[in-house]
C-alpha cells in the first residue's frame, strides 16, 4: 500500500495503524515550520516538495503519479487515525473486487461526525451524510456504497487509479 499524505506534519497515530512496510509519499507543500525538517524524523518516506501550497487536490495528485503500490490511501494532514482504521478500510478494499475505493468516517474536533460519506442530489448539490451525528450512531457505523468521499481518508485501488485522470480540479477548494 502507498500512503499519500498531503500534509504537513507527521502523525504518530499513522505510525500506531500501519503494522507492515508501507510506501510513504510525502507531500510538502510550501511549508514553513518544523513539518519542512520530516525527513529528520521520518526513514525511507519519498518527499514532493512544492515551493508554495499547492493545496490538497494538487498534492494528491502529485502524490498519485508517484505511487507504485496495489492501493494508495490519500490522507490529509489534519487527519488523526482511529486505532484499526487503516486495516479496517483495507479489509473493505479486499472484501469485493467490484470495490474500487473505500472512504473513511470523518469526525470533527468536538467528537461529532463531519461526514460518513455522501450524497449527491439530482440538481448536483451535495450532502455529508449525517453531519453532527454521534460516531457510534447505527447509521453512521457501518460500511455501505455512497455517492462521494472525501479525499481526506481515501484508500483506493491501484487498478482504479490507473484508469482515472487524478483528482479533478474542476472540484476545488472541496476535493471530494
Amino acid at each position: 500500500m502507498a500512503l499519500v499524505d498531503a500534509a504537513k506534519a507527521g502523525k504518530s497515530s499513522l505510525r500506531a495503524n500501519l503494522a507492515d512496510d508501507v510506501e510513504l509519499i510525502l507531500v510538502d507543500s510550501g511549508c514553513t515550520d518544523e513539518a519542512r525538517h520530516i525527513t529528520r524524523y521520518v526513514r525511507g518516506a519519498q518527499v514532493l516538495r512544492f515551493d508554495n501550497d499547492i493545496g490538497a487536490l494538487r498534492g494528491g495528485n502529485a502524490g498519485r503519479y508517484a505511487s507504485r503500490a496495489d492501493a494508495t490511501l490519500f490522507l490529509d494532514n489534519e487527519v488523526e487515525l482511529a486505532p484499526g482504521a487503516v486495516a479496517a478500510a483495507l479489509r473493505c478494499l479486499d472484501s469485493d473486487p467490484r470495490i474500487g475505493a473505500v472512504g473513511g468516517k470523518l469526525l470533527r474536533p468536538q467528537g461529532v461526525v463531519l461526514e460518513a460519506g455522501g450524497i449527491v442530489w439530482r440538481d448536483g448539490s451535495i450532502q455529508p451524510y449525517q453531519r453532527d451525528a454521534a460516531p457510534l450512531l447505527s447509521e453512521v457505523h457501518f460500511c455501505r456504497d455512497v455517492d462521494y468521499c472525501s479525499r481526506a481518508f481515501l484508500l483506493v485501488r491501484t487498478a482504479l487509479r490507473q484508469q482515472l485522470d487524478g483528482f479533478d480540479v474542476a472540484f476545488l477548494p472541496v476535493g471530494y
